[in-house]
C-alpha cells in the first residue's frame, strides 16, 4: 500500500476479505515503516461486509472522516 493510503468503504459497497489460518489476508504496506498508511474506515452498513482471518499490519494513523 502506498503512504497516507486510506480504505474507505461507503454506503453502498462493502469490503470482503476472508482468509484462512495458514493463509491469512493480509493488508499492509511494503517498506514495514510505522504508520505508513491510515488503515481501514467503513461507514457501510452493508452485511456482506466481513473481515476473516485477516491482519491489518503497521498503520494506525487517525483519519478524520470527509464531509
Amino acid at each position: 500500500m502506498n503512504r497516507d493510503t486510506v480504505i474507505w468503504v461507503n454506503n453502498g459497497g462493502y469490503l470482503s476479505a476472508i482468509g484462512i489460518p495458514v493463509r491469512k489476508t493480509l493488508f499492509t504496506n511494503t517498506d514495514h515503516i510505522a504508520v505508513y498508511w491510515r488503515g481501514i474506515i467503513c461507514y457501510s452498513p452493508d452485511s456482506k461486509n466481513v473481515l476473516e482471518q485477516v491482519l491489518a499490519c503497521i498503520s494506525g494513523e487517525q483519519v478524520s472522516p470527509v464531509e
